[in-house]
């Protein structure tokens, strides 16, 4: 899902075009039904800025649904408390929505395999691992083990998201 903007969604520039800067605010809006790139996104970046098509993934990525919190549409979380009978700690889920405030508590609405949607608290989730059998998780720091392009062994980077490959590769 880290590809997949859909319209409504929050999105934020990667990179500088044209009167667009890294780190503007727009919103994905409906692409004409006779538009078929499944790679790009129409964005609307408001007055004075216009709407453009936008490559998504690697030039737009997701706003986060609550400020100070690195979780967006689509990631896969682990419950860090128990929720309900059906839903305890280490459970995981996908983020599917903002779910409003309550009790002066961030809410997002979690899809449970098996036991459906609940509200959770956002200071109740961690990231979940990006690939079987490994625990790299979104916003973990990792350091290059072989150099690549202009990578050098040693240069520490954060994971943002699974790769091209998916979930599973």
């Amino acid at each position: 899902l880290v590809y997949d903007v859909r319209p409504g969604d929050k999105v934020s520039a990667r990179q500088n075009f044209k009167a667009i800067k890294v780190g503007d605010i727009g919103t994905v809006i409906p692409t004409p039904a006779n538009d078929s790139d499944a790679v790009k996104a129409r964005v609307d970046w408001g007055p004075g800025k216009g709407i453009q098509l936008w490559a998504k993934g690697q030039a737009l990525a997701r706003v986060p649904l609550v400020p100070g919190y690195d979780f967006v549409i689509g990631d896969a979380v682990l419950t860090r408390r128990k929720i309900d009978a059906a839903v305890g700690v280490g459970r995981q889920g996908i983020v599917q929505r903002y779910a409003g405030a309550e009790e002066e508590k961030e809410l997002l609405v979690v899809n449970f395999s098996g036991a459906g949607e609940r509200d959770a608290p956002v200071d109740g989730l961690d990231h979940a691992p990006l690939i079987k059998g490994y625990l790299f998780a979104k916003g973990d720091k990792v350091a290059a083990a072989v150099p690549y392009d202009k990578i050098v062994i040693g240069d520490v980077a954060t994971v943002v998201g699974p790769g091209a490959g998916g979930p599973d590769g």
